[in-house]
C-alpha cells in the first residue's frame, strides 16, 4: 500500500500464535509472545518498544486471537484498544496479515504497512529499524513488496526460506517462491544463498 501525506508507516504486529514449540512454558492463553523469556518485558512488549520509534500508537495494529486479546490489551496499554483485533478464527500468518491490511486500508487507503512478528528476539534494535526504514523507502512507490530475510547460520527443518539474487537498489530480489525447508534427518542442509523468512 502507498503512503499518504503522513509518511510514517502503519505497523501490524502479528500475535496469534500459541507457541506449541515451547509447551508447556507457552500455552494458548499465555503463549511465548506474552511471557517473559529473557528478563524484563515480554516478547510482544519488546516488539512494541522496537518499532515505536518508526510510527505512532494510532498507526500500530495488533492481530491476535480472541483467547489472547484481553492479555494483549493489558500488556500494550499504549495501543488504542480498537487497534488490537481478534481474528474471527485463527488461521495462519497470511490470513492475519490480510486482516490487518483490511483494517488499515479502511482507515487510510494510501497506507504503507509493515508486518512484524510478536515473538522475535532482535539483538540490534537500531540496525533492525534501519532495515525497516530502507524497506519502507523501497516500497514507497507502491510498485514493490519488500520482504526482509535473515541469513541463516543453522538451517532448521520446517522454516520457510527464499533464494535471493540480483542486487537492485540496495535490495536483493527473490528467485521463485518461499519454500518450507525439508526435514533431512541427521544431515543439516546447506544454507547456501538462502534467507529465513522473518515475517517482515
Amino acid at each position: 500500500m502507498n503512503s499518504g501525506s503522513d509518511d510514517r508507516p502503519y505497523i501490524a504486529i502479528i500475535s496469534g500464535g500459541v507457541g506449541t514449540r515451547l509447551w508447556p512454558r507457552s500455552r494458548r492463553r499465555s503463549p511465548k509472545q506474552l511471557i517473559n523469556l529473557a528478563g524484563g518485558r515480554s516478547l510482544i512488549q519488546n516488539t512494541l518498544d522496537r518499532i515505536s520509534p518508526l510510527t505512532s500508537p494510532e498507526r500500530t495494529f495488533v492481530i491476535t486471537i480472541s483467547d489472547q486479546q484481553d492479555a494483549v490489551r493489558a500488556q500494550l496499554p499504549e495501543i488504542p484498544p480498537a487497534n488490537i483485533i481478534a481474528e474471527p478464527e485463527g488461521r495462519n500468518t497470511a490470513m492475519a496479515i490480510g486482516l490487518a491490511i483490511a483494517h488499515i486500508a479502511a482507515a487510510d487507503p494510501n497506507a504503507l504497512m509493515i508486518s512484524v512478528g510478536s515473538d522475535h528476539f532482535i539483538g540490534d534494535d537500531e540496525a533492525y529499524r534501519a532495515t525497516l526504514r530502507a524497506a519502507v523507502a523501497a516500497a514507497a512507490d507502491g510498485e514493490h513488496l519488500v520482504t526482509v530475510g535473515i541469513a541463516c547460520s543453522v538451517p532448521i527443518a520446517g522454516y520457510r526460506t527464499a533464494v535471493w539474487h540480483r542486487l537492485r537498489g540496495g535490495f536483493r530480489r527473490t528467485a521463485g517462491r518461499c519454500r518450507r525447508r525439508a526435514n533431512t534427518g541427521n544431515r543439516e542442509p546447506d544454507c547456501g544463498d538462502r534467507r529465513e523468512n522473518c515475517n517482515c
